[in-house]
């Protein structure tokens, strides 16, 4: 019985991140892919700004903007859900402490990580961005080295 209370606990912590915690290919800043508008507001209060747009193929993302956080929803199936957070945050850490300002050496030690350069460019991700409705997670690496935005993302086609 034990076992299984502990075992509720660690799945629980996993599915909605405490605010600060980046979990990569679930959610970060309180926020968990596929929460409904409503849940994020509950979670994380009022935006300061929503705004709407067109995706690629046409269906609508709804971004609500905080303090260097945004958090987009786009409709799958019935309803809008979140498919992408993306922080500034420099408060916002995986459990190893990786996040803004980090270095691209602690980054490549985070499990199922790959780097790379596009360009003149650097990131780093953990998740498969190939495949439709699969887990992603990117560390946009700037000049110097270091980590400069995060996004935890839901892959979808737009």
């Amino acid at each position: 019985m034990t076992i299984t209370f502990a075992a509720a606990a660690a799945v629980a912590s996993i599915a909605v991140p405490a605010s600060g915690t980046i979990v990569p290919g679930r959610g970060m800043a309180g926020v968990s892919l596929r929460m409904s508008e409503a849940q994020v507001r509950a979670r994380i209060g009022a935006p300061v700004r929503i705004t709407r747009t067109r995706g690629a193929l046409g269906s609508v993302v709804t971004r609500m903007q905080y303090r260097l956080l945004d958090v987009d929803l786009e409709k799958l199936g019935s309803r809008p859900i979140v498919v992408r957070v993306t922080t500034r945050r420099s408060g916002e850490r995986t459990a190893s402490g990786v996040g803004i300002g980090s270095p691209i050496s602690a980054v490549a030690r985070l499990p199922g990580a790959r780097c790379w350069r596009e360009a003149r460019r650097r990131y780093c991700s953990v998740g498969n961005r190939d495949k439709p409705l699969s887990r992603f997670t990117l560390f946009w690496i700037g000049e110097t080295e270091h980590v400069t935005l995060i996004f935890v993302s839901l892959v979808v086609n737009s």
